[in-house]
């Protein structure tokens, strides 16, 4: 049986309506997709650069604390001041490794700050040992230097130095 016109008509009118919906719909969708990745992009980007500030808050607190580290066993006597910045680096990257070597380390002697290896008074060389027996003995290097100078650069010098 054919359709009647009105029918026919009703039914056009229909799928025509239902194509605009869905054009609109379809549209929306896109709309709203986009918008959603636009907000998806700047979450990550803000995530990201939290990220990096806390990576560089823990790297500044981690080296706060190494160097802290570090610092009391050179007051400790367990590590010179020459090996700071590699004691520093071992204990950021390895802080039982560091604790290792600390538990294994030798006290130094007191004083290594301030050790001379030889100090030229005039003509007179000291070695170490000298400024060191001149330091312990009280006298005053420029006497001790004085007393190497007579004695033949130093033989026969114990005996002054213990006579003084």
């Amino acid at each position: 049986m054919a359709k009647h016109p009105r029918e026919k008509h009703e039914e056009m009118t229909r799928a025509k309506h239902r194509e605009e919906a869905a054009a609109a719909a379809s549209a929306e969708v896109k709309t709203v997709k986009t918008e959603v990745e636009t907000k998806i992009a700047a979450l990550t980007k803000s995530n990201d650069e939290l990220k990096a500030q806390v990576t560089a808050s823990q790297e500044r607190e981690l080296k706060s604390l190494a160097t802290h580290k570090v610092e009391e066993a050179i007051k400790d006597g367990l590590l010179s001041p020459a090996q700071r910045a590699w004691a520093v680096a071992l204990c950021m990257k390895s802080p039982d490794d560091f604790a290792e070597y600390l538990k294994n380390a030798v006290k130094m002697p007191t004083g290594i700050e301030n050790f001379e290896a030889e100090r030229k008074i005039g003509s007179v060389v000291l070695s170490a040992q000298e400024i060191e027996i001149a330091t312990n003995t009280n006298v005053p290097l420029e006497e001790y230097a004085a007393m190497k100078e007579k004695t033949a650069n130093g033989k026969g010098l114990a005996v002054m130095v213990a006579s003084r």
